[in-house]
């Protein structure tokens, strides 16, 4: 896998740019929810509304953390019930990935979300919005988003530690911001490189993922399809193991 240096021009548009460290990430995250809860409070924002920053904060905790440094910190601010009306809009509704089983009556899922039973999913894949703008596209516009590696001594945020893996997880997210009719009218097309953004990545593809802008890192990260597994008949979303390509 290898990592092409990008321009000055594009490191300053990015603003996860100077984020290497996981603790880094960490202490932003952490930062950007102790605001967000006191702006919260001096605004008068109701539980489970939104308030100016609110997602900038939830941008950062999806983008920057690991599923388990998520797990860690979602279970810090737990502890503090000023965070409980603010679950929702600075991390979403449940249930979430990156909590295990035996967290599931850690907070009542209903009261942050109606008609939600869990907040730990009962699913390991990362679900659509779990995935978001995901870490990387591929050349089908394809989104991804890094579930784990084989770098067990890195202490770098997710995004950096797939460029050094040579074994990696990712979910993916095909018709990405695609509606029914725009998806009909692809497969109408016929055309094969428009259909293969509705199609899930081969076992043997060669994907030439490209870094989300935010984190300001230019080049290809080359990796190659070893294994697909689906998450439902009706789901946008699987999973790809992949090694270095």
């Amino acid at each position: 896998m290898r990592r092409v240096c990008v321009s000055t021009s594009v490191m300053a548009a990015a603003k996860y740019a100077s984020i290497a460290a996981e603790a880094d990430a960490v202490d932003l995250v952490g930062d950007l929810i102790a605001r967000q809860i006191d702006e919260a409070e001096r605004a008068g924002t109701a539980p489970n509304k939104s308030t100016p920053g609110d997602a900038e904060a939830r941008a950062a905790f999806s983008a920057l953390l690991s599923l388990a440094t998520q797990r860690t910190i979602f279970l810090q601010h737990v502890r503090n019930r000023r965070f409980w009306p603010r679950v929702r809009s600075l991390v979403g509704a449940p249930p979430y990935t990156f909590l295990r089983s035996e967290d599931d009556d850690v907070l009542n899922a209903s009261g942050i979300a109606h008609r939600r039973r869990h907040m730990a999913s009962q699913s390991s894949f990362l679900s659509s919005s779990e995935i978001g703008v995901g870490h990387f596209k591929d050349q089908a516009n394809r989104v991804y988003k890094v579930v784990s590696d084989d770098q067990l001594l890195s202490t770098q945020i997710p995004v950096l530690r797939a460029r050094g893996a040579s074994k990696l997880v990712l979910d993916v997210r095909v018709g990405a911001g695609l509606n029914a009719s725009a998806r009909t009218e692809i497969v109408k097309s016929r055309d094969a490189k428009m259909v293969q953004q509705l199609l899930f990545p081969r076992v043997g593809e060669r994907l030439e993922l490209t870094c989300h802008s935010d984190f300001g890192i230019g080049g290809v990260l080359s990796v190659v399809v070893r294994t697909v597994h689906t998450k439902g008949p009706k789901s946008p979303v699987c999973r790809v193991f992949c090694v270095a390509g």
